[in-house]
């Protein structure tokens, strides 16, 4: 009889919801980005909260290989406190720098983010603790300078600029040689 009150009161406790049990669900948008050496990406994405209580969000890390400057700032521009059960609008999350040049092969790099803080039990937290709340993964698609060879849209205008006078003047004179050659064999 004692083990049937003790499971009772164990399915009561795992019934309460506890906060530890709930997790946030971090969407980036995309997930994953291409950039050249020397260009700066901004990942966006949405947190969504299924805990019960308000959660603070305290910290944000964000590990990808060498070769990348990371910047947190934007997320802490956001918003830093959940309400129970929300779902945040998609706002910046990090950035990130391809450094340049690139000392690693051109491709894909993968990286994560995590979410790190605490959930407030009557209106009271810590914020001392950083407890991991959410995690997702994301790519950044390195690609090779070599392979940019399409021009851009001023070297375009540039050179139908410069090339446009020269091919009325080849024209003329194309069309000037015909007619002096029509009236030599009359």
């Amino acid at each position: 009889m004692k083990i049937y009150k003790l499971l009772l009161l164990l399915a009561l406790l795992l019934c309460a919801a506890p906060s530890w049990a709930a997790s946030l669900t971090i969407t980036l948008t995309p997930q994953t980005l291409p950039a050249f050496p020397g260009q700066v990406l901004t990942f966006n994405g949405t947190i969504a909260s299924d805990f019960a209580v308000t959660v603070d969000l305290n910290a944000i890390s964000v590990n990808l290989g060498s070769g990348f400057l990371v910047d947190v700032t934007p997320f802490f521009l956001g918003p830093i406190t959940l309400s129970p059960n929300t779902v945040t609008a998609n706002f910046p999350l990090f950035t990130v720098e391809v450094a340049n040049p690139f000392i690693n092969p051109s491709g894909l790099y993968s990286g994560t983010i995590s979410i790190l803080g605490g959930a407030e039990v009557n209106n009271v937290y810590d914020p001392g603790v950083f407890n991991l709340l959410g995690f997702a993964t994301f790519s950044v698609d390195v690609l090779d300078p070599a392979s940019s060879a399409v021009p851009e849209p001023a070297t375009w205008q540039l050179a139908l600029a410069a090339g446009a006078p020269l091919y009325l003047f080849h024209k003329r004179r194309s069309g000037a040689g015909m007619g002096r050659g029509r009236d030599d064999h009359r």
